[in-house]
């Protein structure tokens, strides 16, 4: 027999986390590039996914990215957004955060969408992993 959650208790959960949504941030997916026929130059393009409140919370593990004689180190988090917005994130998708008065580092910072949670029994959110480059002897961002 299916477990059935009511409307009314999904509404609850999902009121009660995005009232944990400290932050404002842009999700971004990447388009074929367009070819400039002037230059003879691609230019990238992008597309806007999101745009909006969101919660981003540290997990307990990194990860390094060497690049030639280079390591730079990874900083993993999570990020969730509200659970019915569409179009839903992919994987690569740029998530940049605006605006976090909690954390005055975060602002600017760039993340990849490594991974997205396909919700759970609640569904009260759409968590996403995300990883970005921190900061260090070899980078500056």
């Amino acid at each position: 027999m299916p477990r059935t959650v009511s409307h009314r208790s999904k509404a609850y959960v999902r009121r009660a986390a995005e009232a944990q949504f400290d932050c404002v941030i842009t999700i971004t997916r990447a388009l074929s590039p367009t070819f400039n026929t002037t230059t003879g130059v691609y230019s990238p393009t992008s597309t806007t996914v999101y745009e909006g409140p969101a919660r981003i919370w540290e997990l307990d593990q990194a990860g390094t990215l060497t690049v030639g004689e280079a390591t730079y180190p990874l900083r993993a988090t999570y990020c969730s957004i509200p659970w019915d917005h569409q179009p839903v994130p992919h994987n690569d998708d740029t998530i940049e955060v605006i605006k976090m008065d909690d954390d005055p580092d975060l602002p600017g910072r760039s993340f990849r969408v490594m991974a997205v949670d396909g919700g759970g029994h609640m569904r009260a959110t759409r968590r996403m992993h995300i990883t970005g480059i921190v900061e260090n002897a070899h980078f500056s961002g």
